[in-house]
């Protein structure tokens, strides 16, 4: 204990200490075997989670640290530690060495992916809130866009962070939503891992939380909004489903509203998905929305101008009075001659199939 104590006490002060002990191979050496070997004397085990954290500070040893043989596993190890004080400290430590552009990869691949087994291990136990909080800061720091694959196709991962937003515990939630806010945004189509993170985001639309809701629509808006994912989202059998649902939940946001109203506007772009987005859950949605949002109204109008421009799918939009109605109330906003036009002209077609 003593002997740790001294290490710790060294490397607190200052970044010419901490540089100085991470050049000392031997020093590192003792806390990995001390770290990994230690079962009795909590305060030992904290005191080696503490120097690996002051260590990972220094940008210009991170990977010195990270390279060195064993301190991984090591901090694998004192992830788990009964003793709150330890487990943050080796969280802390993980997250600052994984915010080095080169040292991603090596934790991501060691031991086959252990560091995502771990961390979602945290986000399923009821751990305190700052662990979570630092686990998720972790998890996002790892990503980038060479190893945003590796992190979606690993094995029950992305499952692992659509039952935490699915649970009641809100803060794993909002930390798994934010990591596939990260992930998405690192990856499109049409490559496979943005059809899984895809399928995490449809089955998580619907948690009960609204905040989070919040986040997946506007990653869904996000995604929208790069034309070569457009078809993919479309395709996916629950989407359009899921798309309506989140707005006709009661505790729904303003907020979702106008993301979920973006990714709409920006999917109706094409012919192909004109076609298919005039499901019963879209256009109940939209008349929500339209009653609900008074600012949308222009982009609302917009949305339906582009839908009836197919005639198929005229005498369908005419059976929702309330998007008759927002076409109206988007005159007293809209002053440019042509879309005051269009707008009248898809009124006439409209209004003789009510």
């Amino acid at each position: 204990e003593d002997a740790m104590g001294i290490i710790r006490n060294i490397a607190l002060p200052s970044k010419e200490n901490r540089l100085l002990l991470a050049s000392k191979p031997f020093l590192l050496d003792a806390i990995v075997v001390t770290a990994l070997n230690e079962k009795n004397n909590y305060k030992i085990r904290e005191n080696c989670s503490a120097i690996l954290w002051y260590l990972a500070v220094e940008s210009e040893i991170r990977a010195k640290v990270l390279f060195h043989h064993g301190v991984i596993d090591a901090l694998m190890r004192l992830t788990s530690d009964l003793y709150l004080k330890t487990k943050l400290n080796a969280v802390s430590a993980i997250g600052n060495l994984a915010t080095a552009p080169h040292t991603k990869s090596h934790l991501l691949k060691h031991r086959s992916g252990e560091v995502l087994d771990v961390f979602l291990d945290i986000f399923r136990r009821r751990e305190d809130s700052d662990v979570v909080r630092r686990a998720g800061r972790t998890l996002r720091h790892l990503v980038n866009k060479e190893t945003v694959g590796l992190i979606a196709i690993h094995n029950g991962f992305l499952d692992g962070l659509t039952d935490c937003i699915l649970t009641d515990k809100y803060e794993e939630g909002y930390q798994s939503v934010k990591i596939m806010n990260i992930l998405s945004a690192e990856i499109n189509s049409p490559l496979p891992e943005h059809g899984l993170i895809l399928k995490a985001l449809t089955e998580s639309a619907l948690t009960g939380e609204p905040s989070i809701r919040e986040i997946v629509a506007r990653t869904f808006s996000e995604q929208a909004s790069i034309k070569e994912n457009r078809s993919a989202m479309v395709d996916h059998p629950e989407f359009l489903k899921v798309l309506g649902q989140m707005i006709l939940e009661q505790n729904c946001t303003v907020e979702t509203m106008e993301y979920v109203v973006c990714t709409i506007a920006n999917l109706c772009s094409a012919k192909y998905v004109k076609r298919r987005i005039v499901i019963e859950p879209i256009l109940l949605a939209l008349e929500k929305i339209s009653i609900s949002n008074e600012t949308s109204q222009s982009v609302l109008a917009g949305i339906i101008v582009r839908l009836a421009s197919l005639p198929q799918n005229r005498a369908i939009l005419a059976n929702y009075c309330g998007l008759i109605g927002c076409l109206a109330r988007s005159l007293q906003d809209i002053y440019d001659k042509n879309e005051r036009e269009k707008i009248k002209k898809v009124m006439l077609q409209l209004v003789p199939l009510m």
